[in-house]
This record gives structure tokens, sequence and C-alpha cells, in this order.
């Protein structure tokens, strides 16, 4: 009898240390999911300081002779370069775009460029991009 009520003992303490690490988990369960709402909740800002743009442009010359989308997508590289004031982006865009054969309207449109680009004319730049 002794052995069984010491049984019976061990069972309940068992049990109880069992039910006590049910109870430390369910609330460390619950205190994350109320931690995970709340940091889901938070309003987020993006400011300057914590997003980073990099704009890349890549033109292949075609016998120096630029199709229309390769001419245009330079263009509207040189607008986002232009809101950045990314100078040397700007430079070597038109850099390349002075290697090509460009029309006569190109042509003068790529000269403001390049000299709104060596006044540092932004303003006159966005402009002449539209």
């Amino acid at each position: 009898m002794d052995a069984l009520v010491q049984m019976q003992g061990l069972v309940k303490r068992i049990f109880v240390i069992l039910g006590t690490i049910l109870i430390i988990f369910l609330i460390a369960f619950l205190f994350h999911v109320i931690q995970t709402n709340t940091f889901n909740n938070m309003d987020r800002t993006v400011t300057a300081d914590s997003v980073t743009m990099e704009v890349t442009t890549d033109i292949h010359p075609r016998g120096l002779v630029t199709d229309a989308w390769e001419k245009n997508d330079a263009f509207s590289a040189l607008k986002e370069l232009s809101q950045q004031m990314d100078y040397d982006g700007a430079k070597s865009v038109l850099d390349m775009l002075s290697e090509y054969k460009l029309p006569d309207e190109s042509v003068s449109k790529v000269d403001e460029l390049n000299k709104a680009l060596k006044n540092f004319d932004w303003d006159t730049m966005e402009a002449v991009l539209g």
C-alpha cells in the first residue's frame, strides 16, 4: 500500500510539473502574439534616410545608331537622375548618347542637357526632358 501511495504522489508531482510547464509555454506564446500584433500595427514611415535608390543605365550600341526605344530609355533614365541630382550618372548617360548617331532634334536636346549638367542646372534638365 505504501508503494501505491508513493506512486500516486509521484504521478501527481509529474502532472503538476507538466501543468506548470504548459502554463508557462502558454503565457510565453500569448506574450509573443501580443508583441507580434503590436509590431505589425506600428505605423511605419519611409524617409529619405531609410531608403537608398540606385539607378543604372545600360545602352548597347548597334552600329552607333540608336533605336527610338533606347533613346527614350536613356531620356527616362536622365529624368530620374536629374530628379536625384546625380551628376555622375547623368554624365555617364549623356556620354553614351554622344557616341550614337542621333536625329538632329535629339542632338540639340543632348547639347542642352550637357550645358545644363555642366552648370548643375537640374531644373533646366527636367524642363528639357519634359
